[in-house]
């Protein structure tokens, strides 16, 4: 048994089991499990992560009203464009294109119905370039089917044969070359 002695004025007391009283009494250091168990803590925590989530939702939710403003607006602009193409009025495609792309810009600050734009009339340029080629194609295959009709008829005797020296042309004329050494 341990003995705990104290002095009062001419008395002493004294007390049994002293290390037990005294550890009673000291208070011990809070762990991270007992701070997460208190209610504060539950409605801290669950104030931020709610609170947060309906910031990023407003912020959000603004930020689609914005953009679905910018693109009411775009439209609008691309359909007078289109009002004032049927009634065949003047029209500044670019200057209006421009302005109706400067609404709808990202958030990252780049216009992507720009690089749209241009991509489809480098599109439409490779397509006239291919239609050009083929109408060629077809022009020179008209050219030698009639010259081929032309061909027969003259052989048959139908045609007479200065028109058919006029629709054949030339043969190449073959070229000297001259050998060194």
């Amino acid at each position: 048994m341990l003995r705990n002695s104290v002095k009062l004025g001419s008395r002493t007391f004294q007390r049994f089991n002293a290390t037990a009283a005294e550890t009673s009494f000291k208070r011990t250091r809070p762990r991270v499990r007992d701070l997460v168990r208190t209610p504060v803590f539950k409605s801290i925590f669950l104030t931020l992560v709610f609170g947060s989530a309906v910031v990023d939702l407003m912020k959000n939710r603004k930020e689609f009203e914005g953009l679905v403003n910018a693109h009411e607006a775009k439209f609008t602009i691309l359909e007078e464009i289109i009002e004032k193409l049927k009634k065949d009025q003047s029209v500044d495609i670019t200057r209006d294109l421009k302005i109706a792309n400067t609404l709808t810009r990202n958030k990252y600050n780049t216009v992507t119905d720009i690089e749209l734009d241009e991509q489809l009339e480098n599109f439409l340029k490779m397509a006239e370039a291919e239609l050009e080629t083929d109408l060629e194609v077809v022009k020179n295959a008209e050219v030698a089917l009639k010259q081929e009709i032309d061909r027969k008829k003259v052989s048959a005797g139908k045609l007479d044969e200065s028109v058919v020296e006029e629709s054949v042309p030339e043969a190449p004329k073959k070229v000297e070359t001259k050998k060194f050494l």
